[in-house]
């Protein structure tokens, strides 16, 4: 019995965790796009590159959101980058307007923003 009490009191601080989360994404998109949003689901994306035999170097979760209030967009994704500089994470968040329309396609163009800009790191 006691140890289905621990399980219990473990499960219950996970999804309030999940639930904080939650809480500030929906914060962070609000000051970033002045939208409202709406958590949908988590989508596992994984990233290989050809030129490196085709290994995993990228993989994260990815958060969806609706959005409610914006002129082009009506979804949000969203994710952590470990910053090595700071030891902390980064939050990435992409609108989908096309060409976004999936979790993928929004991975796929921070991807290149970052690297156009010099700033790509493989962890």
């Amino acid at each position: 019995m006691v140890s289905l009490q621990i399980a219990k009191q473990t499960t219950q601080t996970q999804v309030d965790t999940v639930n904080d989360d939650i809480s500030r994404l929906q914060g962070a998109i609000c000051r970033l796009t002045g939208c409202t949003s709406k958590y949908v689901e988590t989508i596992e994306v994984t990233e290989c590159f050809h030129g490196f035999r085709g290994e995993v170097l990228w993989q994260r979760e990815i958060a969806v959101f609706e959005i409610t209030g914006h002129p082009k967009a009506t979804r949000v994704y969203t994710w952590a980058n470990k910053d090595r500089e700071n030891e902390g994470d980064t939050r990435v968040i992409v609108l989908e307007i096309p060409p976004i329309n999936s979790a993928q396609t929004a991975v796929a163009a921070a991807m290149a923003a970052s690297i156009l800009n010099g700033n790509f790191e493989v962890f």
